[in-house]
């Protein structure tokens, strides 16, 4: 648990803790991405704050947006919607026409915006919209990453995470 904050995830190396989701990638890649091994942050400077900036970006904003609509009701539900989907379409246009954020090898930004495809569901059941519709782009990658048996293994499933909503947030 994160000493500071009293959350989780922390990583635990050399019996320290590591808090907080980007700071364990970003802790991850420098520490095991040596020796020839796939590395998360691209090694591009430029390319790295990129990937830095947009995964603040899903960690910040995207998170707390999310929260806000599933908790929300009326116009403040409508509003947070919109500003999803807004979200949604901005991570879209980043990702454009390539196979991964990075490009063709799956990577940190990738690491941090795959696990809101668990909810998927919630959100077109809450709101009323389908995601095939209004990000295409996004929903194949999403479909590649799932591929990924990495990936494959450790999302939760969609409707399992929509339950949890429901109970977590009164959604309905």
């Amino acid at each position: 648990m994160n000493p500071v904050h009293r959350s989780v995830p922390v990583l635990i190396h050399d019996g320290r803790p590591v808090c907080g989701s980007l700071n364990i990638l970003e802790y991850a890649d420098e520490t095991w991405g040596g020796d020839g091994a796939r590395r998360l942050l691209p090694s591009n400077p430029l390319q790295r704050a990129h990937a830095r900036f947009w995964a603040d970006f899903v960690d910040q904003k995207v998170f707390s947006t999310q929260t806000r609509f599933l908790k929300s009701k009326g116009e403040e539900k409508a509003a947070a919607k919109e500003e999803l989907l807004d979200q949604l379409r901005s991570l879209e246009e980043v990702l454009g026409e390539r196979t991964f954020f990075a490009g063709d090898e799956f990577g940190s930004l990738d690491a941090v915006v795959i696990p809101f495809s668990s909810m998927i569901h919630g959100y077109e059941q809450h709101g009323g919209f389908s995601l095939e519709t209004e990000c295409p782009n996004l929903m194949r990658w999403v479909r590649r990453c799932r591929e990924r048996e990495s990936v494959r293994s450790v999302l939760p499933d969609e409707d399992d995470m929509y339950e949890l909503h429901k109970k977590w947030y009164g959604v309905e």
